[in-house]
This record gives C-alpha cells, structure tokens and sequence, in this order.
C-alpha cells in the first residue's frame, strides 16, 4: 500500500505542480480532479497503451512466477532526467537469484500467422541499447 500512495503523492505533486494549483483552495482541487478525468478519459480511449498496461502488468506476474527472480524493477515509470532526448528507458530491471542482471522491454506483439518471422527497426534497437 505505500507504494500506491507513493504513486499517487508523486500524480498529485507533478499535476499541482504543471498546474500552478493550491489543493488546499477548493476551486484549485476541482481543477486538479477535472484534469485527472480528463488524463483518464484519454487513457482509457488508447487502445493500444491499454494492451500495452496489461502486456507489462501479466509480463511482471510470469516473471515473479519463474520463483528463481531476486528483484523485478519497473524502470519507466516516474521522472527521468537525461541530456540525450533519443534514450529509452527499458520496462523493467531484473536481478535473478544468480545475480544476473538484465533490461527488459516488454512488447505486446500478435500476428495472425507465427512461422513469419518477429521484426523491430533497427533505430529503436540501437536507442534500447544506450541505456
């Protein structure tokens, strides 16, 4: 439960902040509640973030199910601060029982018919590896 009240003093913090708002003033907290509907109404609407969420949500549940992960971290969510605008910042970070660490980018991927090959543009490879 920490962890989800984290999130939501770090929603509340950036949101306030972006905003100019006073949360103690009442007319300040319906703006910040009527951006937040808003940011909603939008995410709900993007259907491909939505399978995305999901993908990375039963990805980390696999994960932690393999029993042989010392630490799953999910490394994209909340501020990076960086000087190269073309970095991405991988899904998660794992640590395995054996001390093997590794970058994951999760993708949501479907394709009718399995026997033709997975393909990924080489730009988006060469920003996942200067991480």
């Amino acid at each position: 439960m920490a962890e989800f009240t984290s999130d939501i003093f770090s929603l509340i913090s950036k949101v306030s902040s972006e905003q100019d708002l006073d949360l103690t003033k009442d007319l300040d907290r319906a703006s910040f509640v009527q951006k937040i509907e808003s940011e909603f109404d939008l995410a709900k609407n993007d259907q491909i973030a939505v399978h995305g969420f999901r993908t990375e949500e039963l990805f980390r549940y696999v994960v932690i199910g393999l029993g042989r992960t010392k630490v799953l971290k999910k490394e994209d969510a909340g501020e990076v601060f960086s000087n190269d605008e073309e970095i991405r910042i991988p899904d998660y970070l794992i640590i395995t029982d054996e001390e093997e660490k590794f970058f994951v980018e999760v993708k949501n991927f479907y394709q009718k018919e399995i026997d033709k090959p997975f393909r990924i543009k080489k730009s988006y490879i060469e920003t996942s590896k200067i991480f």
